[in-house]
């Protein structure tokens, strides 16, 4: 049987870090453009009253 290879310190540091010190929302969306007029925001399969939930959230 042959042995699983080690994860690398640098990669169990790097995870570490992120864990504890997450990003914050503002560095997490930095490269998110919003929906343009002619875009729309689609979720299939959505019931009429989670859509009603989902925009409900939005608003708050």
């Amino acid at each position: 049987m042959t042995p699983e290879p080690a994860a690398s310190n640098d990669h169990i540091e790097r995870a570490n870090t992120q864990f504890w010190n997450p990003p914050s929302l503002e560095e997490l969306m930095a490269d998110v453009a919003p929906l343009k007029s002619n875009e729309h925001f689609d979720i299939p399969d959505v019931t009429e009253e989670e859509w009603d939930a989902f925009m409900a959230a939005l608003d708050e």
